[in-house]
Parts: C-alpha cells; sequence; structure tokens
C-alpha cells in the first residue's frame, strides 16, 4: 500500500487528499475520520484547510512495539510516517493503557468538541 500511495503522489501529490476529499463530498455522515494522515506537506494542508482536525493517537514506544507483536508484525515500514510529527495536532490522546482507559479519553473530547 505505501509503494501504491507513492505512486500516485509521484503521478499527483493531492492524488489521496484529493480522492478523500471528493469522498467527504459525497458522504452524508456527520463525522468522517481518516484514520491514516502521514503526510505534513500536501494531504494535511489540504484536510485542514477543508476544516478537518487533527488527533494523533499515541502509545508509549514499549507499548506500540508489544502490540505490533502480538499481532503478528513481522516488521513495519517507517518510510510513509517520516514526517508524522511535523503535521500540527488539536489534540493528542495516549493509548497506552487500557480499551476502557482509551473510551474514556475519546468520551471526554467528544464532550468538548460536540
Amino acid at each position: 500500500m505505501e509503494n501504491i500511495a507513492a505512486q500516485l503522489r509521484r503521478l499527483n501529490d493531492r492524488a489521496l487528499a484529493d480522492d478523500f476529499l471528493r469522498r467527504v463530498d459525497n458522504s452524508t455522515a456527520d463525522v468522517v475520520i481518516n484514520d491514516d494522515l502521514r503526510d505534513p506537506d500536501v494531504d494535511a494542508a489540504a484536510l485542514r484547510a477543508n476544516g478537518f482536525r487533527v488527533l494523533r493517537v499515541q502509545a508509549p514506544e514499549a507499548v506500540r512495539l508489544r502490540r505490533l507483536e502480538a499481532r503478528g508484525n513481522v516488521s513495519t515500514s517507517d518510510e510513509s510516517s517520516q514526517g508524522i510529527h511535523r503535521i500540527p495536532v488539536d489534540v493528542t490522546i495516549t493509548n497506552g493503557g487500557t480499551v476502557d482507559d482509551l473510551r474514556s479519553q475519546i468520551r471526554d473530547l467528544l464532550e468538548v468538541l460536540l
């Protein structure tokens, strides 16, 4: 998938953002979530320009590695996420505890946003 995205970006740097925004325009959903924003220069800027807020969900490195191993990830590619920390965020949630802890943080966030 990472290679396909890279090839699409070579043809048109806005290919992924424009496709996503077209689908948003055709959606009747009250809330739209893009759970794979990695490009700080084109995609993040395009989504922000269209009113999206950026929420970063992060886990402590030891927890992240343990979870990757538990789900059988042999390796991860970090090439596509090299600039992810340059994306300005509106809110950061730390997902280092239980599922219930995460749900609680999300409920608290929704209370503020909605």
